[in-house]
């Protein structure tokens, strides 16, 4: 987000910077659902609102279960095809 990084060099705090990421992931999800289509829309946005939960985490292996409880891989390999 050099955005936000160009905020906090300019301002020298944070002052706003919050603010500024959320604009950015929404519109990265507007973006998502511009895109997508039907049952597709559903599971590209809660993939997307999970990444955080995977690089929080000492292991990032993406879990597709984590996700979604009862999910399996192959209902999402090749959502975007």
């Amino acid at each position: 987000m050099p955005k936000v990084v160009e905020m906090f060099v300019t301002n020298k705090n944070y002052s706003g910077i919050l603010e500024l990421q959320k604009q950015i992931l929404k519109a990265y999800e507007e973006d998502i659902r511009k895109y997508a289509n039907g049952l597709d829309q559903t599971k590209i946005l809660n993939t997307f609102r999970n990444i955080k939960t995977f690089l929080g985490k000492d292991n990032k292996k993406f879990q597709i279960t984590k996700i979604n409880h009862g999910s399996r891989n192959r209902e999402y390999i090749g959502v975007t095809d």
